[in-house]
């Protein structure tokens, strides 16, 4: 067998992606708990070792919701530590992991060592209030914040750690009305002015800038 990049995952000498993945003991025997395969839930095959890694969270998540991991001690921290994270690291590609990160980490620090199942509207309106208000953020940015909350608690509803999402009880965050600058008379004669109209891109530039502004003014 060969490794991966990822934990648990690995390909055998057919090509095949499978993990092996030891989830913990069987509380009668004592003997330790496994789980091997080259295909998901669904019986399909695994075609990537990202898709097998996907599949070993599924499990331990799983795994920790049958044997008592969702309980009322685990804190909001605790579930996007443990379990979000990993899942949005997982499903999406790098460059959005690396634009969402520090947001990820921030609704953690916001909410403290908060339980999950204690989180309450006013605390989700307290959140929403507080992006508008204080954050220090734009309307946009907030607005992409408070949505990304919201399917961190949409995750925990699909593992069973909570029954409802309530922050969808509070409004969503508008993204606000996208403010389009205009050339004053003079600034547009100025472009005019200043382009090398003998160059054959510049020409075009300029037909183009030209068709625009007379098509805006009819």
């Amino acid at each position: 067998m060969a490794k991966t990049k990822y934990s648990c995952v690995y390909q055998n000498k057919k090509g095949q992606f499978y993990y092996l993945v030891e989830l913990g003991l069987d509380r009668v025997t004592g003997k330790r708990i496994q789980k091997k395969s080259t295909k998901n839930e669904h019986g399909q095959r695994l075609k990537s070792a990202r898709e097998a890694h996907q599949e070993v969270i599924r499990l331990k998540n799983e795994y920790m919701v049958n044997n008592g991991f969702a309980n009322y001690d685990l804190t909001y921290p605790q579930f996007m530590k443990k379990s979000y994270i990993p899942y949005y690291k997982a499903s999406v590609q790098r460059s959005t992991w690396n634009s969402r990160e520090s947001g990820l980490e921030q609704m953690a620090d916001f909410f403290k060592n908060q339980k999950l199942r204690e989180i309450t509207v006013r605390d989700c309106e307290s959140y929403r209030i507080w992006l508008l208000t204080e954050s220090g953020y734009s309307q946009a940015y907030s607005s992409l914040l408070y949505g990304m909350f919201r399917k961190t608690l949409d995750y925990a509803v699909s593992l069973d750690f909570i029954k409802e999402n309530i922050s969808k009880r509070t409004r969503a965050i508008p993204k606000g009305k996208s403010i389009v600058p205009f050339w004053t008379k003079e600034e547009f004669e100025h472009v005019l002015s200043i382009i090398y109209k003998s160059d054959f891109y510049e020409h075009m530039c300029f037909v183009i800038i030209w068709f625009t502004s007379v098509a805006q003014i009819e």
